[in-house]
């Protein structure tokens, strides 16, 4: 099955070729058969993959939840954050943010007593743009710094540009400029 995973996974990010149904079958036959929730999420979650980067959200949004759901089920805290990323990009899609809230609110409680977790930042930073949606920027604030820490302690470029950019339409909004352009400096020396 992992073979099958990591196939899946190269596919995905290979835009001029489409995978077969019958891999899929496969894949999804051999997952069945051996019943173990942490190795199907793994499937299903790269099969979500797959089929946002084809445009199919319907069998994306499957997918993802058969994910989220196994990941929840073996209480794999990384793996629920992932698949609620994954669904909160399906979610925005389609402009359905109480689908978006009820994942990403299910996978914070998930890890509220875990020590900070690079893996946890994305999460963090897609809870911040739910509530910039929603016109709760102060809450926004507070998301997006939670990940801009966490992005800052490893080191990532392009993730603290983005997050700062969105830090600054936060302030913005907020009406705190001073903040606002500090930030997008900030963002602009990360580009």
């Amino acid at each position: 099955l992992q073979a099958y995973v990591k196939l899946i996974k190269a596919l995905s990010f290979s835009r001029s070729f489409a995978m077969l149904s019958d891999l899929i079958d496969q894949a999804i036959t051999v997952s069945q058969r051996l019943d173990d929730h942490m190795e199907n999420a793994r499937l299903h979650q790269a099969l979500a993959h797959y089929y946002i980067m084809y445009g199919e959200m319907t069998a994306a949004e499957q997918h993802g939840i058969r994910a989220f759901s196994d990941y929840e089920y073996v209480e794999d805290a990384v793996g629920t954050a992932d698949a609620a990323c994954t669904l909160a990009i399906i979610y925005r899609v389609s402009h359905r943010t109480p689908r978006i809230a009820y994942y990403l609110n299910r996978a914070l409680d998930h890890i509220r007593d875990k020590p900070l977790d690079k893996r946890f930042a994305t999460l963090y930073y897609e809870k911040g743009a739910l509530c910039y949606t929603l016109k709760a920027y102060d809450d926004a604030v507070s998301y997006y710094g939670k990940a801009l820490a966490i992005f800052e302690a490893h080191g990532a470029a392009h993730q603290c540009a983005m997050t700062c950019h969105a830090l600054a339409l936060a302030h913005t909004y907020l009406r705190h400029f001073d903040q606002a352009a500090a930030l997008m400096q900030a963002a602009r020396r990360g580009w």
